[in-house]
């Protein structure tokens, strides 16, 4: 029998997950813009300031703010959600994730420290990439895996070979 693979036309069905990713500390570099906009150096915790409520405040409407973020990290493969805790308009985001070249894919944001499981589930992901410890238990908690991308705020935590230092660490999973 001889093979030939570059004629083979098979169709080949073969489940993918379906992966979504936060955006801030995720794909954009929000705490280090943040930190520069506020010149100020925030504490290695979540909540690493107490004006952080304040700040938020500030550049909430702020649309300059949101569509400049720098780039963090980029997918290297087709990510099928991004979901943020933003309380901007989604169309901020994705002005944001077309201007650096992202993946298309559907943008849904949840108020400030609001849960995401509800979205997750209703786009039935199987694997979500967020930098927040709280998001993370959550979602190991309601049974869709999650990895914790490294951030300032998160180091001393241990969640053992779920933790990524960059979306690269995810190469090949789809």
């Amino acid at each position: 029998v001889k093979s030939y693979p570059q004629g083979d036309d098979r169709v080949i069905h073969v489940n993918q997950p379906k992966i979504s990713l936060d955006i801030d500390d995720v794909c954009a570099d929000f705490l280090g813009y943040f930190s520069k906009r506020f010149n100020t150096t925030l504490n290695p915790y979540w909540n690493g300031s107490y004006q952080m409520k304040e700040m938020l405040d500030q550049v909430k409407d702020d649309k300059d703010f949101w569509v400049n973020l720098p780039v963090l990290n980029r997918p290297p493969f087709e990510c099928n959600l991004y979901v943020s805790s933003r309380s901007i308009p989604e169309e901020w985001t994705i002005e944001w994730l077309q201007k650096n070249g992202f993946p298309c894919a559907p943008v849904v944001h949840v108020p400030w420290n609001t849960s995401k499981i509800k979205v997750l589930k209703e786009h039935g992901i199987d694997i979500h990439v967020d930098d927040k410890i709280d998001n993370y238990r959550e979602c190991i908690r309601e049974g869709i895996f999650c990895y914790l991308v490294t951030a300032p705020h998160n180091t001393y935590l241990d969640v053992g070979t779920r933790r990524i230092n960059s979306l690269l660490d995810l190469k090949g999973i789809k």
